[in-house]
């Protein structure tokens, strides 16, 4: 082998990455001979792989174990253990894991992943959380430090992930398990230019401490922001969503407006300045996730099924964030769905094209449970009579459409 080819650094998160990767893949493309070619891959990362690294007294997985103490993640950050971003992200491939499953008439597999899934969220909330804060632990020992105490640092990573993976769904409190979560996040990790990727420095050595391009506590990712605002922007909080949005704007809206404008940085240090100064990436692929944030959230548009074959429309309150209204068009394998929504002098509307032979659930938000929306011109849902099959959920009143053109009037 030449060996200038021969770099064989082992990523312990990039698996999970992968399988979550895939899922997304098929959900948006419909590429099933994709899924059929991989899938004994993905069947080896999680049942042979993943579970040579679980800790069987706690069923977490645990960096450190078979040869894994020098493995890295994204940012090559020190730390072995149960970390909460990892168990976190191994929840959410589970269970997207268990949908690709599903898609291939793969029961048994999917129903152990599903099981495994919930075994291990329920043991990272009785590890890992800390009722202190209201938030997880980054889940591993200080460096430098032999005591078996959990480090006293909470990453974005790990908790934002929790979130969106359904770990916090397996508490009671789902919904304040979140929500203190995202304000634990907001009040300690907030920068001009983001949200930082930890709430201190505990992770780094003394002399590392004191090198201000270093420091964990003012680096903003926006790859790791991207989770985070996943997180806001999916939360029935009213408040939870426009603190997205101002996230939204520091992170993004800081790299934009500055040199060299328009493009999207790795990763962005003290004062806002790239991170790693001249050689920071400034157009770097991993930090373009606004643009499915302001499509699945904002606009509003996501698959349900392989290929578009069902779709969700679901987007923010109006007046969130002091955003009104959005259009825009979402190609699929199947054909362009095409949403515009406002909130105007003349009441709310909701407008969507979607391809014929598809099926959509489409959320309208309300301002209470006793609003009254239109379909074509036909009244679904009327404080909560009608026979229509439209149903109130946190706000929004949901109801099933074909294909098709429709529009959707509140009020």
């Amino acid at each position: 082998m030449n060996a200038s080819r021969s770099y064989s650094l082992a990523l312990f998160d990039y698996p999970l990455h992968w399988i979550v990767s895939s899922y997304n893949l098929v959900l948006y493309t419909g590429d099933l001979d994709y899924l059929r070619q991989y899938y004994p891959v993905l069947v080896k990362t999680l049942d042979s792989f993943y579970t040579s690294v679980t800790n069987q007294d706690t069923s977490l997985v645990f960096k450190g174990l078979s040869g894994t103490g020098s493995y890295g993640d994204y940012a090559f950050l020190p730390r072995n253990g149960s970390i909460t971003y990892y168990n976190a992200m191994y929840v959410l491939a589970l269970n997207q894991a268990a949908e690709l499953a599903d898609a291939l008439s793969k029961s048994s597999d999917a129903s152990r992943w599903r099981s495994r899934a919930s075994t291990v969220a329920a043991s990272l909330l009785k590890n890992n959380w800390d009722p202190k804060v209201g938030a997880f632990f980054d889940g591993g020992p200080c460096p430098g430090y032999s005591s078996d105490a959990l480090c006293p640092t909470h990453s974005q990573d790990g908790n934002s992930i929790a979130i969106l993976s359904g770990v916090t769904a397996s508490n009671a409190s789902d919904s304040s398990v979140s929500e203190s979560i995202l304000s634990y996040l907001a009040d300690a990790t907030s920068q001009p230019h983001g949200n930082a990727f930890f709430d201190n420095d505990l992770l780094l050595t003394p002399s590392q401490q004191t090198n201000p391009y270093s420091r964990f506590s003012t680096r903003v990712y926006a790859f790791i922001s991207f989770f985070e605002l996943s997180a806001r922007f999916a939360s029935t909080s009213a408040g939870t969503v426009a603190s997205g949005f101002d996230q939204l704007r520091r992170t993004y809206g800081w790299m934009a407006s500055r040199d060299p404008g328009g493009t999207f940085w790795e990763g962005a240090g003290p004062d806002g300045q790239p991170y790693e100064t001249a050689y920071t990436s400034m157009a770097h692929g991993w930090s373009s996730g606004v643009t499915p944030l302001l499509t699945r959230y904002v606009l509003g548009v996501a698959p349900a099924g392989p290929g578009f074959g069902r779709w969700t429309l679901k987007p923010v309150k109006a007046g969130s964030g002091g955003v009104a209204w959005a259009k825009g068009v979402v190609p699929t394998p199947k054909g362009p769905i095409t949403v515009g929504w406002e909130d105007g002098d003349g009441g709310y509307r909701m407008s969507v094209k979607a391809p014929e032979g598809t099926t959509g659930e489409v959320s309208v938000p309300v301002d209470d449970k006793r609003a009254k929306v239109s379909l074509d011109g036909k009244v679904v849902y009327d404080g909560g009579s009608g026979d229509s099959g439209a149903v109130y959920k946190h706000e929004y009143v949901v109801f099933e459409v074909s294909g098709g053109e429709h529009t959707i009037t509140v009020g």
